[in-house]
């Protein structure tokens, strides 16, 4: 009993562990989309949070909808704790950029 106990356990874990895709940061995402908007590339770290706050899409019926797109992006932005405090003109920026950007 023990040791199938065990096995699930493992089985779980591992079966967690292989589909969980990472999400960057709000923060990361803000600070590289924050350098983008000032034509800055940041480089290879910010391959991922630019290409996961760009992701973020709403479609309704089936085309884009690029209000609640940016709408979507914002508050994504947002959960990051610095945004609302000393960035939130940096948020702002960033979704006149590229919010309702496809």
């Amino acid at each position: 009993m023990k040791k199938k106990a065990v096995s699930c356990a493992l089985a779980l874990i591992l079966g967690l562990s292989g589909p969980l895709v990472a999400f960057a940061s709000p923060c990361d995402s803000l600070v590289c989309m924050t350098g983008k908007a000032m034509g800055q590339s940041g480089g290879d770290n910010c391959n991922k949070p630019i290409s996961d706050f760009l992701s973020i899409k709403k479609f309704h019926h089936g085309h884009l909808d690029l209000s609640a797109t940016s709408d979507a992006r914002r508050q994504f932005l947002n959960e990051c704790p610095d945004a609302n405090q000393s960035n939130a003109g940096n948020v702002d920026q960033v979704i006149s950029l590229f919010g309702a950007m496809e």
